[in-house]
């Protein structure tokens, strides 16, 4: 090879890029946790000039620019929050918007991302496996026939890219992935935990990866949190009596569908706030 090119794979000119995430997530993921772990590192090495940008010690959270980004990768506004939603949803990263104009303040977190690198669970074999999965998954189509026009309608059935994150996050547990989620959905989980407990004292608060998917739907997290007692209400109305009945899937499933802030005002969880309001006015 002519040094030439060595020389230019040695410049600035590229950028890191890991096979592994690549093919668990997506190649803007991989390309997207690049960027920012050589930002990371820039950023440590340069602790003083970060304070005097904005004010505050470096801790390991750094603010990055949809345009800088793209500078230095070439991914598009809407390719880096594709690549962004995985690393987060995967507990790679946490991204929180701060200051006015806003600015993306990310934070790699590297429990996460050491568990996922150590883990022995994908070898290279099964890691091909997956990316065969992810190409026949792009093919899987349902057919249904148009009577009046006698004509086959494709109509995709999964999503790879949905698929191949859940598959990553798979690797962190449950509560890991929480630790990587913004401040108000972590709130929301302690709170859950809380009340599930007043419950059920003597058992385990099950939590599962379905569970993370659920809250992630939940769009008003914060005015979630403010019907989590009322989902034992059901108990009487619904006749439920399964602890299985109390999960974050079913909070969410039955948030979602209004079902909550419905029969919220004739239940117990009313007047107690009712009663709050007066003692606290």
């Amino acid at each position: 090879m002519n040094n030439i090119i060595k020389e230019m794979f040695d410049t600035a000119g590229w950028i890191r890029y890991n096979k592994r995430i690549a093919r668990m997530l997506s190649i803007e993921a991989s390309i997207m946790f690049g960027e920012l772990v050589s930002a990371a590192s820039y950023w440590e090495a340069n602790t003083a000039k970060y304070s005097t940008l904005t004010g505050t010690e470096y801790d390991g959270t750094f603010f990055h620019t949809r345009d800088k980004i793209e500078g230095n990768t070439a991914l598009s506004a809407f390719l880096q929050r594709k690549g962004e939603k995985q690393l987060v949803n995967s507990g790679f990263i946490r991204v929180v918007k701060k200051g006015l104009p806003s600015k993306n303040y990310y934070t790699i977190i590297d429990a996460n991302v050491i568990e996922f690198f150590e883990t022995d669970t994908v070898d290279s074999n099964k890691s091909k496996d997956l990316t065969t999965v992810k190409s026949q998954n792009a093919r899987l189509y349902s057919h249904r026939i148009d009577a009046n026009k006698n004509k086959v309608i494709r109509t995709n059935k999964k999503n790879s890219s949905s698929t191949t994150t859940a598959n990553a996050a798979h690797f962190l547990s449950p509560r890991k992935t929480i630790l990587a989620m913004p401040p108000e959905k972590q709130e929301f989980c302690r709170k859950y935990e809380k009340e599930w407990l007043k419950h059920n004292c003597n058992l385990e608060f099950p939590l599962k990866h379905s569970d993370i998917t659920s809250l992630n739907k939940i769009k008003d997290i914060e005015d979630a949190a403010k019907y989590i007692p009322v989902l034992w209400s059901l108990d009487e109305s619904d006749n439920w009596l399964r602890g299985s009945d109390h999960t974050m899937t079913i909070f969410a499933k039955e948030y979602m569908s209004g079902k909550l802030t419905a029969i919220y005002p004739g239940s117990k969880q009313y007047w107690l706030d009712k009663q709050k309001a007066k003692s606290y006015p």
